[in-house]
């Protein structure tokens, strides 16, 4: 890989981390030269790798998307060779988050610009389809699979508050991958 392809990727990665924070703390008043000066790069930089305001925002959610799933499949354990293995990784993943899924569950800023901005809505929507299809594919009754993905997603919501007890959490953590067991 060049050096060339590399610092692109590194400048890309620098701008969508310094816009997803700057976006989170600071909500639809993020301007793109704040964002640029948090990013360690001119403004002008910024738009050359993201023309518009709009595309960096869809570029946010693209790689909250990406950035999540990956989290998701880190956590999927191949020795596991019976259905629901797929569904205990997401519970694996939302009962220890790393940063990339608490941004995605955290009531933030961030949340109201991704939901303002056009077209976002609908990746968020085809991604949800997705993990639908993938995690009716895993092998549960998508009643069970519903009930476990919405109790999970609801801990590391609970994690960015006081409303859960980190021993609670691990009561619910096993409880859940319990549930996701094949009967």
């Amino acid at each position: 890989m060049s050096d060339l392809v590399r610092n692109t990727a590194r400048t890309r990665r620098a701008i969508l981390d310094a816009a997803e924070r700057t976006f989170a703390a600071s909500g639809g008043e993020a301007s793109i030269a704040r964002i640029a000066a948090a990013a360690g790069v001119s403004k002008s930089g910024l738009l050359h790798h993201f023309p518009t305001r709009q595309d960096l925002i869809r570029a946010v959610a693209v790689d909250g998307i990406d950035r999540f799933r990956s989290e998701v499949l880190a956590q999927v354990d191949l020795t596991e060779n019976r259905p629901g293995k797929l569904l205990r990784a997401y519970v694996r993943a939302m009962c220890d988050p790393k940063e990339a899924i608490t941004a995605a569950f955290a009531a933030t800023s961030l949340g109201a610009v991704l939901r303002a901005t056009p077209g976002v809505t609908e990746l968020f929507a085809e991604d949800e389809l997705r993990w639908r299809a993938d995690l009716a594919a895993d092998g549960l009754p998508i009643e069970r699979v519903l009930l476990i993905r919405y109790g999970a997603e609801g801990v590391v919501g609970a994690l960015s508050s006081w409303m859960i007890d980190p021993n609670d959490l691990i009561t619910v953590r096993n409880e859940l991958l319990a549930l996701a067991e094949p009967d």
